[in-house]
């Protein structure tokens, strides 16, 4: 039986909720629960968090290309303006 999407939701909802750290965490302890949230969502919604986490990648690579781009372009535009040395 399949279990209904408002009750998939709940459940992240109440897992998110019990991993929300306060803000003195400590590095490891926000690690742990960013990785317990992601998995949380990806059993929930092994779809949906399939597809965000595609789209992530791709735009994440993206923009990767569109700074290296943009420091190209600022390397050339400094380098044509300064003298030399």
């Amino acid at each position: 039986r399949l279990i209904s999407a408002a009750s998939r939701a709940r459940f992240v909802a109440v897992c998110l909720a019990a991993a929300d750290g306060a803000a003195t965490a400590t590095g490891l302890q926000r690690w742990l629960r960013a990785a317990f949230a992601e998995s949380v969502c990806a059993v929930a919604f092994p779809g949906a968090f399939g597809a965000v986490r595609a789209w992530h990648g791709q735009l994440s690579a993206a923009g990767s290309e569109e700074l290296e781009e943009a420091a190209r372009r600022v390397e050339a535009a400094l380098a044509a303006s300064l003298p030399a040395g």
